[in-house]
């Protein structure tokens, strides 16, 4: 009896969660953490690596790319599964590939100088895959801008008066 009191308990919320948020739309994003990565827990860096990997993995603006990885650890070899809002793509999947594997070529004793070339490429090879989002965003910007500049000049006094 005891089992089904306490099955209630873990379902109560969850029928509560479902009928106030059926479409998942008031989720609260887990924060990212910013902070010095040297005191993190490991499974705390796994999770926010693996939480940036999806971010960039995100190339469409609407949802269907909207990717989740985890992360499968065995003795003889890692295997990262991903999952997407619609199905995954094989340009999501190369993608994840080629970092992954810039990532894994990384070797510790590099320079600063071939770091920071790493991490520009990376950065570029991200903005590239996700053009389509960043211009769509370029777009909404542009749009607000304006509006904003003409509020300001709208509201400038004139010299003199």
């Amino acid at each position: 009896m005891g089992s089904k009191k306490l099955l209630r308990r873990f379902y109560e919320p969850l029928v509560l969660l479902h009928v106030l948020d059926p479409n998942g739309e008031q989720r609260i994003p887990r924060a990212w953490e910013d902070a010095d990565t040297v005191h993190m827990q490991l499974r705390n860096l796994r999770r926010n690596f693996l939480n940036q990997l999806a971010y960039v993995c995100d190339y469409i603006n609407g949802g269907d790319s909207v990717t989740a990885i985890a992360l499968e650890v065995q003795p003889s070899v890692v295997t990262f599964w991903m999952a997407s809002n619609s199905e995954v793509s094989t340009l999501t999947t190369s993608f994840l590939r080629g970092i992954l594997k810039t990532l894994q070529g990384l070797d510790l004793t590099q320079s600063e100088d071939s770091m920071i070339f790493t991490e520009a490429e990376i950065s570029q090879r991200c903005i590239e895959f996700s053009i389509r989002r960043v211009k769509t965003y370029h777009n909404f910007m542009q749009k607000y801008l304006r509006q904003c500049l003409a509020t300001l000049r709208g509201s400038e006094d004139p010299e003199g008066e």
